[in-house]
């Protein structure tokens, strides 16, 4: 399988040279997968100072382009971490990989779309991220029923009759 390598580091802090090892260290996960499993990896990509918390990234981006142009069949980092670190974000990824017939593999927690432990784990991954969003859900009704609309009514309240009436209670 030709795969990106992806390599991200949240924070440079000026390191460079021998002490700057991050990413080394990233590659030579990703290439010890990718040569016990036969894959081979046809392009790096690297994020450097470049945050998990959102896939809009430069680096990513063009990961992203080669997997569904299909000149690559996959994005292979070394930890789930470098790939994303919001729920969301794995759920987007993981839909877009599905979507559209390319693999995601995160070495260190065994995550690769094409194996059954690989599926098991993204169905973990998935179910947790259900849950978070049900219990979002949850909270938000809870806080909608506290702020005196039962029934959980999701239609939030005129911003300037919410106003006007916190005036008129702040006045009494």
């Amino acid at each position: 399988m030709k795969l990106v390598g992806y390599v991200r580091v949240s924070r440079v802090s000026g390191r460079s040279g021998e002490t700057f090892i991050s990413p080394s260290v990233q590659r030579d996960a990703v290439k010890a997968y990718a040569k016990a499993h036969g894959h081979r990896i046809v392009k790096w990509e690297d994020d450097l100072d470049e945050p998990g918390s959102r896939l809009d990234r430069p680096g990513f981006n063009r990961a992203r382009d080669l997997v569904r142009s299909g000149r690559a069949e996959g994005i292979i980092a070394a930890k789930l971490d470098r790939l994303t670190r919001s729920v969301a974000g794995l759920g987007s990824l993981l839909e877009d990989a599905r979507t559209n017939g390319w693999n995601v593999i995160a070495v260190d927690l065994g995550l690769d779309l094409l194996t059954s432990n690989g599926k098991l784990v993204a169905n973990v991954l998935g179910s947790v991220a259900e849950w978070e969003l049900d219990r979002r859900k949850e909270t938000w009704a809870q806080a909608l029923e506290y702020a005196g609309r039962p029934g959980g009514s999701r239609r939030l309240e005129d911003p300037d009759r919410l106003r006007a009436r916190r005036g008129v209670a702040a006045r009494a």
